[in-house]
């Protein structure tokens, strides 16, 4: 308790303005989940086509049905060609950065189950074939747990104003064929 009240006495010094009320972060905790595509919140697929001038992508992604719903979720999707790009134009619109090699998309809220992202590289005929390249997906999502887990403070005198519950992703790779 005395950790405690260090702890909100040093916030109130360093404010200039005292406040009713101090929020402090109580608890921290990580959730590991299971392995496997099966247990994957969002599947990918990819999708190429090739000739001389030109690689067509497609992205399809879809939310696992048996994960809990994620709202506020931002999709963020990359894609790196091995070769020459000249030019890039996709459905939703992404960016491609030449000096980097990597085209990007951020998608915020997709609004269906199911959604794709469109893309046709423009390059150089000796690059056909380098252009395909693993697709890194990565995301979070707000308000939301995939555990279910839930936090209730049991404790009379104290109250929880604020839970955050956050769904972050480490990088997803699609590997092409």
């Amino acid at each position: 308790m005395t950790n405690l009240t260090n702890q909100l006495k040093k916030q109130a010094e360093a404010k200039a303005i005292p406040q009713p009320y101090q929020n402090i972060q109580v608890m921290k905790y990580h959730v590991m989940s299971s392995t496997g595509a099966q247990h994957a919140p969002i599947h990918l697929v990819c999708y190429w086509k090739q000739d001389e001038r030109t690689t067509d992508m497609r992205i399809d992604f879809r939310r696992n049905a048996s994960c809990p719903q994620l709202r506020g979720l931002q999709l963020a999707l990359a894609i790196a060609p091995d070769t020459d790009v000249t030019g890039m134009t996709s459905m939703p619109a992404g960016d491609f950065a030449p000096h980097e090699h990597t085209a990007k998309w951020n998608i915020l809220n997709p609004s269906t189950e199911m959604a794709n992202v469109k893309a046709r590289f423009e390059h150089p005929p000796a690059s056909r074939g380098r252009v395909v390249a693993p697709i890194s997906c990565s995301f979070q999502a707000d308000g939301v747990l995939l555990s279910r887990v839930l936090f209730e403070l049991a404790c009379p005198g104290y109250q929880v104003s604020m839970v955050k519950m956050r769904v972050c992703s480490a990088k997803y790779v699609c590997e092409p064929e």
